[in-house]
Formats: structure tokens, sequence, C-alpha cells
């Protein structure tokens, strides 16, 4: 028999585990499983609620992994990667910081235990089992299985607002405490979940992970509960190899776990560097990163190569760290002496690294703060270094430096630590000048910023220019960005290429050949890297580097998986003009990708360059290639053949020479990948840094002559004049339906309330744009709410990736969507009249039975009509109210107007049908803009843009306009 007392709990990393499974317990690893057919298990009820919301008076960040009862030792583990984090151990990587605005809402439910039995067969029989690894210390005698789920909440920091929230939050506990099966609230109590600043969830239940909303998360956790099939483990019970194997080797299940205080030494160091790496990123935001790009792009520089060193120390200690931990746990080296590794040099110096990097990420944010509040004042801001002020400079030559900021005439000068000693001094001066701006609006002030230039201030000042204009000084000269440009553009090129060919690593090698002007300056600073990059460097070293924005989905897992799993976009800045790069990466052409692809081309305005990407060994013209170009001349019309371009990678060997066309260009990124290599400390000889100065020279010359050429040759592909195809109108039309199908539907209700009531009131439509993939489910329930005395069934939006996030119905029965449409009772008329209302109906469904014409001759598909298939979904409904409704007459109104409306409907279409003439392309593009111009109409349009939006700049990154290359585009010569 096992002991209980020799049994330890583990808190379930893995899902896949299960009763009988191996386990390594110096590296909390699940190992091999056995044969569950000759072992018996019994089932322990244990079902018990545990909900609970905590609060934090302080903005020290709380070990919450701790807080949740993971234990000492798996939380050391999973800070030194033995194991994969997963479900709620993710909760170790938290990287937001905790404070009074914070609440962590728990909800613990443990559902039963599962064990093997206790009995000498049981141990015969597995005794004589033949295991394939010797690492296994423990096997896994029991489980517990329930729910386990964690979600973060960060309030808006309005005390009034936050004092409302926590009420809800505390309804809602006693509603899942006390297994209440509805969770009923009001439109204005869910609303204020809409004022959470962010949501982040963490569970041992996948699906719940994926949820976005945090009511939606706690409306599954009650049909979860009911459903034993849907629960997932929560602990491991633990027993020793010995009592389920007495032949084993008892050396190797020895466990000897660390001292407690040294334990908690590394734990306190591992997570407070752990987190102060996360937070960089959070800290970061884009507000930010904007700011600090554009007014001090030297420090932000700085921040990347402060994070970039402490990541590769961090990298290091915890591989040090395993070795020494694996060898204490396992008893190989009982007499180490921990204490040598904090006083070890690397050691010292990372901590050393991360307190800088904390600190420096705290003064940048506290420095963009300080420039926003500026901005918000109308104050220019000016870093001094760029102005070459410097030490030993008089107030004359001061004056004359700041003379190219005319026609501004006072500045307000100061450092951080002036501003920090006397803030009295610097609030007045400031606001003197602010009400010297009031009086000439013309003139803004500039705050010149001291703080990183070798002229120290004795105190703030403002310093004004003479009326009389002062001598510039003769080495002054104007920077290109004050010379005549044409209006901000922005050029959209689409990187198209099979999987492997180097589409990311193509992406990387053309910022710095954009940023650096020579090898030797990309080397003396650290490279620029914007998507992690794994590779081998002469089948001897796997080099890997990143810089900050790094994700882990972008991350490639081995060295031969693609590192792009979705589009993403990134935007450069090209010295010299006001024009914007932006490249977008794809996931490699494969059938499965091109309807993802095309769903966010769509959301662009417009495009300038489709590049394909090939490697110089390449066949030309295979078949993935030959039918990518036919979609794509299908979706975006024929007419986009004249911006197609190829661009081929490894042309070194060739002598960068695969043909004489002029849309076909020639790269090598080595110089790349060996500037990467330099940054892990791999030597190279003077031979190969000679090849790798000539591929950077060339590389960098046909980077410069294609973008010139796009400029130049390229006539910009324009989304509303020459995007045009059939496929693209169907995406179009599809988009409209279910705009039309509401407007029409709403001024229904509108109609209804002015002829059985009154005509001073009117139902208004608030489409919100939604910024996560979301979808209406046709299956499930919706909810009934009153206005007035009509009665409305409101969508619940299910956020969606592979799978719904909410609910568990197929997929096919969920139909995407936009923007979430908020309905609300308002007491004024309608800015239309009854007159103009009526016929924009009629217009509506004209041009409803004109677009499903369309799609029905295009398609060659009649069996679905989703214009008739919405107007009956939406009689069903309103049938269902006004039998289940009181009163209800108004609805009866809506019923029988709609049943009038989807009779003309399809009299209109089947006109259409007997006169068999197809709809010319020209005329649906027409009555597409049209209608999209239509009352009610043209904010769900809106919606649906905005949406389009949000999602390119969800996966966009802005890459910084680093001052380092002084390249001018505007005047290029060869």
């Amino acid at each position: 028999m096992y002991s209980p007392t020799e049994t330890m709990l583990r808190t379930a990393t893995d899902n896949a585990a299960c009763l009988g499974s191996l386990y390594d317990v110096h590296r909390d690893q699940i190992l091999e499983a056995l044969d569950m057919n000759i072992m018996k298990t019994s089932i322990i009820q244990n079902q018990k609620v545990l909900c609970t919301i905590q609060k934090y008076r302080t903005n020290n960040s709380p070990n919450l992994a701790e807080i949740m009862g993971i234990e000492h030792e798996l939380r050391l583990s999973l800070l030194l990667n033995f194991i994969p984090k997963i479900g709620i151990s993710r909760i170790i990587d938290y990287s937001h910081t905790i404070n009074p605005y914070t609440r962590c809402f728990r909800y613990h439910y443990s559902d039963r235990i599962e064990h093997l039995l206790e009995n000498l067969d049981q141990i015969t029989n597995l005794s004589q089992t033949t295991l394939s690894t010797n690492s296994a210390t423990h096997i896994i005698s029991g489980v517990t299985i329930g729910i386990e789920t964690v979600v973060i909440l960060q309030l808006p920091s309005d005390d009034k607002l936050t004092h409302d929230i926590d009420i809800l939050l505390e309804k809602i506990r006693n509603f899942l405490q006390n297994n209440i099966e509805t969770i009923t609230l009001k439109l204005e109590e869910e609303s204020l979940f809409d004022q959470v600043l962010s949501t982040t969830v963490y569970s041992n239940i996948p699906k719940l992970e994926k949820m976005h909303k945090f009511i939606n998360v706690c409306r599954a956790l009650y049909r979860l509960r009911i459903n034993p099939k849907e629960h997932q483990l929560l602990k491991f019970h633990l027993s020793p190899m010995k009592w389920f194997f007495p032949a084993c080797n008892p050396e190797s299940a020895r466990n000897l776990p660390l001292e407690p205080a040294f334990r908690d030494m590394i734990e306190h160091d591992l997570l407070h560097s752990w987190t102060i790496i996360k937070q960089t990123n959070s800290k970061l935001d884009n507000r930010t990163k904007a700011l600090l790009e554009k007014c001090l792009p030297w420090q932000m520089m700085d921040a990347h190569r402060i994070y970039s060193q402490t990541k590769v120390y961090h990298e290091d200690v915890v591989e040090r760290l395993r070795l020494l931990i694996i060898s204490i746990r396992s008893c190989q080296n009982v007499n180490a002496d921990i204490g040598q590794i904090f006083r070890d040099e690397s050691y010292i110096l990372w901590r050393k690294l991360i307190d800088d990097l904390n600190m420096y990420i705290d003064h940048l944010q506290a420095k963009t703060q300080i420039i926003y509040e500026l901005q918000q004042l109308e104050f220019n801001y000016c870093n001094a270094l760029d102005s070459s002020i410097q030490q030993g400079d008089d107030l004359i030559k001061i004056q004359q430096k700041l003379t190219r900021y005319e026609p501004t005439r006072h500045f307000l000068c100061s450092d951080d630590d002036l501003k920090s000693m006397d803030p009295l001094r610097w609030n007045c001066l400031r606001d003197q000048l602010v009400g010297e701006h009031e009086n000439h609006v013309k003139l803004r002030p500039m705050y010149v910023d001291f703080s990183y230039c070798t002229y120290k201030l004795n105190e703030t000042q403002i310093i004004s220019l003479p009326m009389k204009p002062v001598p510039r000084p003769r080495t002054l000269s104007i920077p290109n960005s004050s010379r005549s440009t044409s209006a901000t553009d922005i050029i959209n090129i689409l990187l198209l290429g099979e999987s492997g060919v180097g589409k990311s690593t193509f992406i990387n090698a053309l910022v710095n050949y954009l940023i650096f002007e020579c090898l030797n300056q990309a080397l003396l600073n650290s490279p620029i890297v914007l998507i992690p990059v794994c590779f081998r460097l002469h089948e001897e070293q796997l080099v890997r580097f990143h810089l900050i924005e790094e994700t882990d989905h972008e991350y490639p897992n081995s060295l031969y998986q693609t590192a792009t799993q979705y589009c993403k976009s990134y935007l450069f800045h090209l010295n010299g003009t006001q024009t914007k790069l932006r490249i977008i990466n794809t996931p490699s052409f494969e059938q499965e990708n091109m309807k993802y692809i095309f769903n966010y081309l769509n959301h662009l305005t417009h495009l300038n360059a489709i590049c394909f990407l090939l490697k110089s060994n390449m066949p030309p013209l295979n078949g993935s290639l030959q039918s990518c170009l036919k979609q794509m001349c299908k979706f975006f019309g024929e007419k986009v053949r004249n911006n197609i371009l190829f661009l081929f990678t490894h042309t070194r060997s060739t002598s960068y020479t695969p043909d004489d066309t002029e849309n076909l260009f020639c790269f090598d990124n080595e110089a790349f990948l060996y500037l990467v290599a330099t940054q892990n400390s791999i030597e190279f000889n003077n031979e190969q840094k000679h090849n790798y100065e000539m591929s950077w020279h060339h590389s960098k010359k046909e980077s410069t002559q294609l973008i010139e050429y796009i400029r130049k040759n390229l006539k910009v592909y324009r989304r509303d004049e020459d995007w045009r195809s059939i496929r693209h109108a169907q995406v179009e039309i599809n988009s409209m339906i279910r705009p039309i199908l509401e407007t029409m539907k709403n001024i229904i209700r509108t109609l209804a309330l002015w002829n059985m009531e009154s005509t001073k009131v009117c139902i208004r439509l608030n489409p919100i744009a939604l910024k996560h993939s979301s979808a209406i489910c046709l299956s499930c329930s919706k909810n009934t709410h009153r206005f007035g005395n009509i009665w409305i069934k409101i969508e619940d939006v299910h956020e969606i990736d592979n799978e719904c996030n909410v609910c568990q119905c197929p997929m096919d029965k969920h139909v995407r969507i936009d923007y979430e449409l908020q309905h609300s009772l308002v007491q004024q008329p309608s800015t239309l009249h009854v007159s103009e209302m009526m016929h924009l109906l009629k217009q509506l469904c004209t041009v409803s039975a004109l677009f499903a014409h369309y799609l029905f001759d295009v398609t060659e598909n009649r069996q679905y009509d989703p214009f008739l298939d919405g107007l009956q979904k939406m009689i069903n409904e309103e049938t269902e109210i006004f039998h289940a409704q009181d009163p209800h007459y108004l609805n009866e109104f809506v019923f029988n107007e709609l049943k009038k409306m989807n009779n003309n409907y399809e009299n209109q279409l089947q006109n259409l049908t007997s006169n068999s003439k197809t709809t010319s392309l020209t005329t649906i593009y027409q009555w597409i803009h049209t209608a999209s111009k239509y009352p009610i109409m043209a904010e769900q349009v809106a919606a649906i843009r905005e949406s389009r939006q949000l999602q390119i700049e969800q996966h966009e990154y802005e890459v910084p306009n680093y001052p380092t290359n002084k390249l001018d585009y505007t005047n290029i010569s060869m």
C-alpha cells in the first residue's frame, strides 16, 4: 500500500495527463502513461464551489501564482521553463502592474477525485510493466477534477465607477457561489463592464481563456459546472514510484526539495526579472511608443538595447539555475553551495540590468506623460541634445540654436531634476507661457528638455528670442523633415511567398538597410529585429534573437517552422519624405491561407505593389505560385498584373542576376543573419566579413531601387477606383447584408411607434465596432428587452477563434459580424419624415433583390438567398415576441410589415430572374456606393470600416524613426 503521508500535490499543468502517468518531480514533467487496462480506479465525489474577489491596496505586484495555490517547487519549475505555461499556470506571466483598481476574480469548483485503488493485485500488475524511461520519480495516483478560473480586471481610476462595478462583481459572485442558473443583469449593469480597461482570463478550461468579456466567462461557468464532461484536471496526487514499482532503483527516484530560504530568493529574483521583462511591453503602449519615437528616438533605441541585454542575461541565468536545481533535487549534488550563485558576477550584473531596465522604462513612461500633458497645453517638445546645445554654450549661442524653431519665440527650459526640485517654479513659468499663447494663438510655446545634454541649467527659466533676428550659425543645416514635401502618404506592399522562403527575414533585413547607412554602423548598434528569428549557422550553432514586441506565437519553435501565423503589417518611415511604407507579411500562400489573406486585404484602402518572394534556385512559376497569381487577379481584377513584382533572395551565389527584367529585384539576407549572429558572440574570419559587407552593399542599394521603382513606376491600385472584380463585389455585398436588413427592420419599428403611439419617439441604432473576431450564434437563444412598448431580441456577441469561445454550437451556426448593435428609445422624432422612410424602405428592398440576383449569377448557387433568409429570421423573431410578451401590439405591426416586405422582395427577385439579364459589375458597384450612404445604413457601414481598421492596427507595428540613417529618398543617385 502507498502511504498518504508520502503523497504530494501538484497543480495540474497538462490536461493531457491521466491517472497512471509517470511524473518527474525534479523537472515537474509528465512522462509516459501506463496501460489503464491493468489498473483499477475509483471516484470520490467532492463537489465544492469557492468564488472570491480579491482587492489590492498598493501598487506592488503580488505573487499571483502563490496566491492561487500553485506549489513552491512547481512555481520554480515554471520560472525555469522546465515545462510550458499552460492554463492556470500562465498566471505567472501576468505582466500588468497590480494597483488599488485591480480586481482578481477567482472561481474554483472541485467536482471529484479519481484515484488508483490501493491493493496488492494492482501493485503486482504494475510492477510487471516494462518502463521506457528511468527519469520517473513518482506516479500520478490520483487527480482532482473540476474548474479553476481567474479573471484579472483592471478598473478605471474613477472611484464612483469602480464602486458601481464592485457592487456588480459581488452580485455576480453571489450568483456563482450559490449555483444560480441564470445571471440576470440589467442593460445598464452589463454596460458597466464596457468601462473595464483590461480583462485577462486564466483557466484550466481552454475555451474560457479565449473569451474577452468578463460576463461571458461568468455565464459559461455555470453551464460548465453542470457538465462534468467539460471539467479538466485541477491537481495531481503524486505517489513515490517505489510503492507501485518496488524493484525500481531508489536512487533515481530520490527527491530533495531546495532549502526554503534559497528557493524563495531564487523565485523572487526570477519572478522579478520576468515580470519586468513582460511589463516593458505593456508599459510601452502605442501612445508611449509613438511619442518616444517622435521626440526621443535615441532613448527609445537605448531601451531596445537594455531590453535585449537583459533578456540574454536572463536566459543565461535560467540555464545555469536549471542545471544546479536539477542536481540538487535529484540528490546528485547534495553539498552544492547555492549561495555561490548569488555572489556570481553575471548573476549580480543580471539583477543590475533588471533594475536598470525597470528604472529606464519608468523614466520613459513618466517623460511621455510630461510630453503628453504639455501637448494638451499646445506646447511643442524639443530635446536640447537634438539642437546641439552643450556645455560651454552661452545665452547667445543657445538662442542661435533655437532659431531653427521659429516662429516660436518663447522656450520653457528645464530638466527632470529641476522640475522635481522646484515644481512650483516649473508650473508657474509653464502657466505664464500658456497665458501668452492664448493671446497669440499662432505662436505655440516650446518646452526645451535639457535632461539629456551636457549643458546644466541652474534653474527652470524662459529663454526668449530677441525681436531682431539672430544670425544662424553657419554649421546648422535644415533637417530633412523640414523640406517641402508632398502630403503624407502610405505605400502598401503585400509580401507573398511559400512557407520557408524567408519573408520574415526579408522584412527584418529591409528595416536594417533603411535605418543604418552601412554594415559597420549596424554593428555598433543593436540590429533591429521586428520578427523573432531562429536559424542555424554553418550547421553548428542555433541562433535566436528578438527585441521588444516579441510574442510567443511569432517565435518559431524550431528551425523549420514558419514564424508567420497570420497577416501582420510593419510601418516604416522613409527618411527625407513624409511617406511611410507598410509591408504586409502573410502566411504561406497554401490554399487554406488565401481566404484569410483576402479578408485582411479587404481592410485596405489601396495597394501599391504585390511582391512575390522567391528563392533564386526555385523553378519558375511552380503550381502553388501560379494558383496564387490567378487568385490575386480574380480578387483585384486583371489590371493588378501591372503591380506584381518578383523579389529573389539568396542571390549572392548567382551574382545577384537571376534575370534582367525591370520587375525583378535581387537580395541576399546573409548580412542581416551575420548581424544577428554577432549578437550571439559568434566570430567570423576576414573573408566572411568581406562577403557580408558586399552582400549588405548590394541589398541596401537594391532596397532603395525597389522603393523608388514602386513610387515612380507603379500606379497606385486604389480600392474605390481600380479594386473591382466579381470576387471583391461578392465580399462587399456580403458585408452589407446585415446593415440593410437591420435598417429596414428599424425603420418599420419607428413607423410602428409613429402610427400607434407618438411621432416624438424613435428607436436609435448605435453600432459599436468590434476589434476581436466575433459572431452571432443562430442556435443560441436571444434575450428579449423592452424599449417603451416595443420588444427587441438582442443578439449576444460571441468571440471566436477557430471555434466559439462562448458556446459549443457548430461553427456553421455562427455568422461573423464586424459590429455590435445597441438599441435605445430616444424621446425625439426621427430625422426622416414618413415619406422619406417609406421611400428608403422601397429602395432597400430593391437593392436587396438586385444584390441577391447578382450573387445567384456569379456563384451559380440559387439554393441559398441570404436576404430572404434574413427576412424570414426577423419574421420568426417577431412571431415569438408577440406570442410570449405583453403588450405586443407594436411587434404585431412590425410582423405584418415584415411579411409585406418579404412578399415585395420575392416579387422583385422573380422579375429580375425572369428577365434573365445579368447586372453589370459597374452597376453593382454604383449601388454598393449608393446604399452605403443611406441614413442609418451609413453608421453601420462606418462601423464595419472602423472594425477593419482596428483589425489592421491590432496586427501592425510601426518601426521607430531612428535618426541613424541619413538616406534621402527624394534625391537618389546610383
